[in-house]
């Protein structure tokens, strides 16, 4: 038995979630979580909102509403979208919410003082662009240009075409997203982490991912920054710095977070902080983000815990490019993708439907496309084929402990326990499972042993599903009662949004 804290990457609430975000960590971290339960590990799944993400004022601002009010609405809303996914945590961080904000607050100012007064940091000066008409930083969500890694449309610190990070000063053709003037490049200091030895570093990454593709590409961002990793910055939103004044804010980095969910992971559980240092390595912590952030989970941790007394890094990082919809990257400033709340609204397909046709789409080193007409196929044939084998079968239920049937789909060759994280992915649940509905031998012989099978190897993937299958009851929402309908174009129609304009 095996102890995990498994830690996607927070989302920022300048919106609710779409099949996009979903696809990513939150979805792969659900199956995960109850794949290595189901093999008899201890998994806890912490995740919260990300309110001192930048990116929320653009939203704010053009709602008229505040970066708080915007954080609360949009947060809850997220929390609501992953519950209707089905995918559960045990710990949910809301860093303005009044439980956490004062703690969040200290732990990051707690973590930038150890830096600092471990010499662990250094104070860097850079070129920091300011809209000349407002005094505001342009930087983060107000900073647009090109990127100068492969030249297209860009904005930010992160490409979204190639994955290149970049600093402010580096952006080509700068400009403010606002009508703000001209800018004035100023001189700031601000505290950066530096690693020692950057050749270690990038050692060390192969121990965190399997993914050469991810791996290149986070060796390229070190040899071009010198393994540099921002703690402070100028603007007005975010944790204040309660150190110095280099820096109005405290980034909010993902480890720094991921830091404190370790702190409620230690309160739920009894155990000690994995992310501290001097704790028991007896929890495997693994962290889940798109490639967007890939610097913030793969990089930064690794430079930061060298860099912060008393911390440690990750164990294993998960990493995926984006689903695209239409051939285009799903967006939540454009309207451009589906969304999870008209998801659970729509009766005509059920989420554990969605859930499937997401983990046949093998999210990971490449980008994939969301086709509407293969998901429709996908769900009548499954439909069919899991309606046709219920019927043949019918309902009896016997109560089959969970570990006669890993045993005997062991002995049958069917993978059903995995030694590494990265070797649980969804696409191999899944041709699993369908291939069990398949097998007519057991099904014949024992169908109660097939369908408990059968609802053990789907869990992790649908689990209203296997409820269905272990109750014999079809369920409102579950995939049993549709069983006997096709599902349309006009069904999905009202969900999928390919709305292009800014």
């Amino acid at each position: 038995m095996t102890r995990y804290l498994l830690l996607p990457m927070q989302p920022t609430p300048n919106g609710t979630l779409h099949l996009g975000h979903i696809a990513g960590p939150y979805l792969r971290a659900d199956i995960l979580a109850r794949a290595l339960r189901r093999q008899g590990d201890e998994v806890s799944v912490i995740c919260g909102a990300d309110v001192y993400e930048n990116w929320i004022q653009l939203p704010a601002l053009r709602s008229n509403v505040s970066p708080e009010t915007l954080c609360r609405n949009n947060g809850n809303a997220i929390h609501e979208d992953l519950r209707s996914m089905g995918i559960g945590v045990e710990s949910w961080i809301d860093p303005l919410g009044e439980v956490d904000s004062g703690a969040y607050a200290a732990l990051h100012n707690e973590l930038l003082d150890r830096g600092v007064r471990g010499g662990g940091l250094f104070l860097k000066s850079e070129r920091i662009p300011y809209a000349e008409n407002t005094g505001r930083a342009v930087t983060g969500v107000w900073l647009l240009g090109r990127c100068p890694g492969c030249g297209l449309p860009a904005g930010g610190n992160c490409c979204e075409n190639c994955g290149f990070h970049y600093q402010p000063d580096q952006i080509l053709d700068p400009r403010s997203r606002l009508d703000e003037g001209r800018l004035i490049w100023r001189e700031e200091r601000s505290w950066f982490a530096r690693a020692d030895d950057p050749a270690r570093i990038e050692s060390r990454l192969s121990r965190l991912t399997g993914s050469p593709v991810f791996r290149d590409l986070a060796i390229r961002y070190l040899r071009s920054t010198g393994a540099e990793v921002r703690l402070t910055a100028p603007g007005d939103w975010g944790v204040a710095n309660r150190i110095d004044g280099n820096g109005a804010v405290v980034c909010n980095t993902f480890f720094a977070y991921c830091v404190y969910c370790g702190e409620h992971f230690a309160r739920l559980t009894g155990r000690p902080n994995p992310l501290r240092e001097g704790a028991d390595r007896d929890t495997q912590v693994v962290a889940l983000a798109g490639v967007d952030n890939l610097v913030a989970a793969l990089i930064t941790p690794l430079v930061l815990s060298g860099c912060l007394p008393g911390t440690r890094g990750f164990d294993r990082v998960i990493l995926n490019r984006f689903l695209l919809l239409d051939g285009a990257k799903f967006s939540t400033s454009r309207r451009h993708g589906i969304w999870v709340s008209d998801v659970a609204a729509n009766k005509a397909i059920s989420t554990d439907e969605l859930r499937l046709f997401l983990s046949s789409l093998s999210l990971g080193e490449d980008e994939v496309n969301f086709d509407v007409a293969a998901l429709i196929q996908f769900v009548n044939w499954h439909r069919r084929r899991l309606g046709s084998r219920i019927a043949e079968g019918e309902m009896e239920i016997r109560d089959i402990p969970a570990g006669a049937i890993l045993q005997m789909l062991k002995g049958r060759g069917i993978p059903v326990q995995y030694a590494a994280v990265e070797d649980i992915r969804p696409d191999a649940l899944l041709a699993a499972y369908l291939a069990w509905l398949s097998n007519d031998d057991v099904r014949r012989s024992d169908p109660a042993l097939w369908r408990a099978a059968l609802a053990f190897l789907v869990e992790p993937l649908a689990p209203l599903l296997a409820a269905e299958l272990r109750s014999g009851r079809k369920g409102e929402e579950g995939i049993l009662i549709r069983a006997g309908r096709d599902l349309v174009d006009a069904d999905l129609r009202s969900i999928v949004h390919l709305q292009q304009e800014n």
